[in-house]
């Protein structure tokens, strides 16, 4: 079994350094493989340096989506061989817990995938004060003390192409944990969000896009994090859930659907059960030591919570009248009332948006069938559950199931984007498949008959599905 990972960066300079220097130390990786986006940094020629992990680092002319870095995954296969792991990994992040150990961990489980819990580091209003005195000789990983874990994803698949390549059907129990610094300075976040909001503008009509909705504001002001509504590292264990004694607005950003703060607008349904996590309880964990387990699953196992962070706010409103805190009640009203009418809106142009979707393609799909009815054609209907695709994380990516019927034909195929788009499927005249995770916002599917050799053209269409997807309606951390 032999670790690969997948490193996509853009204007990262400040950090790369770092970043490859900690891989280096782990020895861990067979290779990496790096991709730079066009950096107006030096990013690209820093990690020129590092030839003796990174394998032939290239420049890619391209727009970042969530797309793009599972194409890369997929890109290098030939490397790889069944059972081998692969990585997605960011420039501005740090294990804390090393990956081999949670690799041999999802081994004994036959998992197929491993989340990993990001605590985000971020500038703070404290990091500001003493920013000038700061020695930026050292590793930014000990200048960054604050943080929050409130989200994971998936960052490690297990390699079969047997079974679809990469898939999710089966994460891991245990969730390693990665440091991530994605505000670092103020110069820093000043090129961050410049070249995020370019991102944004170029990728808006792509495939898999990313959405970052964390980055909104053009004021870098507008990133710097009050210390108080973090936690502080001075070693040791991780802490989950909030600080005690913060409230749940005081997490309310200008822009009321931001993850600024990832998900700390969506409140914990069961956050009484974090403990905090000590890097010996996942030592012995790792080593096998039993009487360690419960208390690890309990406290950082699957957490799934909703967005209530309304209901919170109101608790709040009403706790804080009761004690005849008027200021703070006042406060709270007003967020309150933002993020419910901001969260109306956009939830009636979801609403609307998915219904011309389904509109325009149950037209096109009957127009289409009535016209190939008449001419004595093969007919065929394609459907896509679920649709809309609830995420359980971030990534932007989802798993639905395809179904399909068909009539007067032998052979049909499914095909992803164009009727002589990527093959998905070439079966029989009806059946069913799971995607595994590769569904974008917006993916299109085209049922298309083959029989007697036709080829995949939209003549022989029979039926298409639009799928839709949502970001982390439901999240499971």
């Amino acid at each position: 079994m032999k670790l690969y990972g997948v490193l996509v960066a853009e204007n990262e300079g400040d950090v790369i350094e770092d970043t490859l220097e900690f891989l280096r130390n782990l020895k861990i990786f067979e290779a990496i493989f790096f991709y730079d986006l066009g950096s107006q940094d030096d990013t690209f020629r820093k990690a020129e340096k590092y030839e003796d992990i990174l394998y032939k680092p290239q420049i890619l002319n391209e727009v970042y989506t969530e797309k793009l870095r599972y194409d890369l995954m997929i890109k290098h296969r030939n490397f790889y061989k069944e059972g081998d792991w692969v990585a997605i990994i960011d420039a501005d992040e740090f294990y804390v817990d090393n990956p081999i150990d949670f690799i041999n961990l999802a081994e004994k489980e036959n998992a197929t995938c491993i989340k990993t819990y990001q605590a985000d580091f971020m500038f703070t209003d404290s990091d500001l004060k003493k920013f000038e005195k700061e020695d930026q000789r050292l590793p930014i990983y000990e200048r960054r003390k604050y943080y929050l874990v409130s989200w994971s994803e998936i960052r490690f698949y297990k390699y079969l192409p047997a079974n679809g390549l990469f898939i999710d059907s089966k994460p891991c129990s245990y969730r390693l944990l990665n440091r991530h610094y994605p505000y670092r300075t103020p110069k820093q976040i000043k090129t961050r969000i410049k070249t995020r909001l370019e991102t944004k503008r170029k990728s808006q009509t792509l495939p898999g896009r990313a959405e970052w909705l964390q980055v909104y504001s053009h004021n870098w002001k507008d990133y710097i994090f009050p210390h108080k509504i973090l936690h502080e590292y001075t070693g040791g264990g991780f802490k989950f859930g909030i600080p005690e004694g913060v409230q749940w607005k005081d997490y309310y950003s200008k822009n009321p659907f931001s993850t600024l703060l990832p998900q700390i607008a969506r409140a914990f349904m069961k956050e009484q059960l974090y403990l905090q996590s000590t890097l010996n309880t996942r030592q012995n964990i790792i080593k096998g030591n039993n009487k360690y387990e419960e208390t690890y699953k309990f406290g950082i196992g699957s957490i799934t919570f909703k967005d209530c962070y309304s209901k919170r706010v109101v608790r709040e409103i009403k706790d804080n009248i009761l004690k005849h805190e008027w200021k703070e009640s006042i406060r709270g009203i007003k967020v309150f009332l933002r993020y419910y009418f901001h969260n109306f809106i956009k939830r009636i142009h979801l609403n609307l948006q998915y219904g011309m979707i389904w509109f325009k393609n149950t037209t096109w799909n009957i127009t289409r069938n009535l016209k190939r009815l008449v001419f004595f054609k093969s007919t065929g209907l394609i459907r896509a559950k679920p649709n809309p695709i609830d995420l359980s994380d971030y990534s932007g990516l989802g798993v639905t199931t395809l179904s399909w019927t068909s009539g007067r034909t032998e052979l049909v195929e499914i095909r992803i984007g164009a009727p002589d788009g990527p093959l998905f499927s070439r079966k029989g005249p009806s059946g069913s498949e799971s995607t595994g995770k590769l569904v974008y916002n917006g993916m299109v599917f085209y049922l298309q008959d083959v029989s007697d050799l036709l080829p995949p053209t939209s003549t022989n269409t029979l039926a298409r599905v639009a799928v839709n997807v949502n970001k982390g309606k439901m999240v499971t951390i």
